[in-house]
């Protein structure tokens, strides 16, 4: 882990992706003593399974991923012999359980953009017409966007994307946020086309 950590790969992931990777190098604490060497398929069982009852399975998965991840990037540099986290199985979703993030029905997604702030609203459009994640909609600067091309970087992977503009999309990016009233933070002229109900980015 610390030497993944001081690599190039590692240096060059969005800080998102870090930052749920430094979550699961913390759990994963507790067997920095353990040699590499002795990372087999059942302890990468035994610390997701010990992870799910803790923390959940969406967790206990990024474990595996995370031990996979590693031992593949040691493998490649020789330092270890194989990927133990290779064979290892993702836990699967519950039949029975409950689908939290379905995609919406058209009737939800017009009443969502008929009564959304705009402030919610530009950040929103932005995700469901061009396909952009929550972080970069709302750093989307208006340098971004001629008023119909977006022209920008995708944070997760640094990649230029140059994404038309939907019709509707281009409609609710053009409308103006009403003036905040004068606070010391209004002043700041917001340089994003998302802005806060202060006017801020």
């Amino acid at each position: 882990i610390v030497a993944y950590k001081s690599s190039p790969e590692f240096e060059r992931l969005a800080r998102r992706t870090q930052a749920d990777y430094n979550r699961v190098f913390d759990y994963l604490a507790p067997i920095r003593a353990i040699a590499v060497s002795d990372i087999d398929a059942g302890m990468i069982y035994g610390s997701r399974d010990k992870a799910l009852r803790k923390h959940g399975r969406r967790f206990a998965n990024y474990v595996v991923q995370v031990f996979r991840l590693l031992l593949g990037w040691g493998k490649r540099r020789d330092n270890v012999e194989i990927n133990a986290g290779e064979g290892v199985d993702l836990l699967k979703r519950p039949k029975t359980m409950k689908i939290a993030n379905r995609a919406w029905k058209d009737e939800e997604r017009e009443a969502v953009l008929a009564e959304a702030p705009l402030e919610q609203l530009k950040v929103i459009a932005l995700g469901m017409f061009a396909g952009l994640r929550e972080g970069d909609a709302v750093r989307l600067e208006k340098s971004e966007f001629d008023g119909k091309v977006i022209t920008t970087i995708i944070s997760k992977t640094g990649e230029p994307h140059w994404i038309p503009a939907h019709y509707r999309l281009r409609e609710i990016l053009s409308r103006e946020p009403q003036p905040p009233k004068r606070t010391r933070e209004s002043r700041e002229r917001a340089t994003t086309l998302a802005v806060n109900k202060w006017g801020r980015s």
